[in-house]
């Protein structure tokens, strides 16, 4: 059995408490963390969502990378928080557990995977969290919660200690409320690759006439377009980018089965061992894995290599993308099968570029539909993650006006 939860946005693991040591003095020094159950912590399991993978888990002795660095730049560790299971869903609902509360959206869903960290922050129990994102579990429940969250650029913040989704599309990130905790936090876990010579004075934001089609409905498209105003507000005037060589249901059939293939090359002996505990939607999608071929995979990733140089050559010369982080606020509880395969297949081709790319893409907690957060993405080139906190800044600072 998987432990429970606890607090009133079913978010917080239900273990007994350890101190963590950490440094009495620096950067993160008084700020507060959590850490999404696929991060290694020192005298815990890991337990991914899964009772299973808890089961046989060894308690941990060693904390991952990531968290260390967080420890040892004066952060006070709080608890560990609940993850969508086997970091495989979008929804914040495959859980074993009682799923998270949305905070800015109580009738509606975290969303997920990193759907525990998310809701904490959100709630100002903690200055910050650990998460992670392989297709979209960063920026859906950023967007869906109303706080910052960056997909870093591939292999940026170490994945030592880290639960493998799909390895070759895994990154490690953070969540924070404030600008100034998101920028300081950055600093500590991002490695040293930043692209010299980008000047915020100069940046360029570009798009996609398609991002449109990838909105739920007209109060999405509406509040959408009062985003990019804001945005032309403070950098001039948008770019119209032409369409991409490869359509967005291409884009999505590349990460997907990149996902099932890697997740079933690491973990199909583990799941055809026996009749696994698993929730159906994940059940189904380890199914589905199993067919996807060595062939196949190796022409996806061919084709993954060609879309990451054709993003690269449009994202030049100070030039950021823009793009809605969802296609909506996040749905309700009470939503449909069909309402969410609908939203997860356009969600998912707004999340592949950065998955496809390694290409860094922060969400901006600037809009709001249906009463509930809706998030606005900046993409830029490899290893801009800080020149994106930065363009964070300046759009907040904007807001608050």
């Amino acid at each position: 059995m998987l432990p429970g939860v606890k607090g009133s946005l079913n978010s917080f693991l239900d273990l007994p408490e350890i101190l963590l040591p950490h440094a009495i003095s620096g950067p993160l020094s008084g700020y507060t963390f959590a850490v999404k159950d696929i991060f290694d912590i020192t005298g815990y399991k890991t337990g991914v969502g899964n009772p299973d993978i808890y089961q046989e888990s060894e308690v941990k002795l060693k904390n991952a990378h990531a968290v260390q660095k967080l420890l040892d730049a004066g952060a006070r560790f709080v608890g560990k928080t609940q993850t969508e299971e086997m970091v495989w869903s979008l929804s914040g609902l495959s859980t074993h557990l009682p799923s998270a509360i949305n905070p800015k959206a109580p009738n509606r869903t975290t969303g997920g995977s990193s759907s525990g960290s998310a809701a904490v922050v959100s709630a100002c129990e903690v200055d910050m969290a650990l998460c992670s994102d392989t297709i979209g579990s960063i920026r859906g429940p950023a967007s869906f919660c109303g706080i910052i969250g960056l997909r870093p650029t591939y292999g940026r913040v170490s994945l030592e200690g880290v639960f493998p989704g799909g390895p070759s599309l895994d990154v490690a990130g953070w969540y924070a409320r404030d600008i100034d905790v998101y920028e300081k936090v950055g600093e500590v876990l991002l490695d040293k690759r930043e692209l010299p010579k980008l000047d915020i004075k100069n940046a360029k934001i570009v798009t996609l006439k398609q991002f449109n089609e990838l909105l739920l409905g007209e109060e999405e498209k509406r509040e959408y377009k009062r985003m990019v105003d804001v945005l032309e507000k403070i950098f001039g005037d948008i770019v119209i980018l032409e369409p991409l060589k490869y359509s967005f249901d291409e884009l999505l059939n590349i990460v997907s089965r990149i996902r099932g293939y890697e997740t079933w090359s690491l973990f199909g002996k583990w799941f055809a061992e026996k009749d696994r505990n698993l929730m159906p939607p994940v059940k189904s999608r380890f199914i589905r894995a199993s067919s996807i071929t060595k062939e196949q995979n190796q022409q996806d990733v061919q084709t993954r290599e060609l879309i990451k140089q054709e993003l690269f050559s449009l994202l030049t010369g100070n030039r950021i993308m823009m793009l809605p982080t969802t296609p909506s606020c996040s749905l309700l509880r009470t939503a449909s099968h069909d309402e969410w395969d609908q939203f997860r297949d356009k969600a998912g081709k707004l999340f592949s570029l950065s998955c496809l790319s390694g290409f860094p893409e922060i969400s901006i907690p600037l809009g709001k539909v249906h009463g509930a957060p809706f998030g606005i993405s900046l993409l830029g080139p490899e290893n801009s993650d800080k020149f994106l906190i930065k363009i964070a800044r300046k759009v907040l600072e904007y807001k608050e006006q």
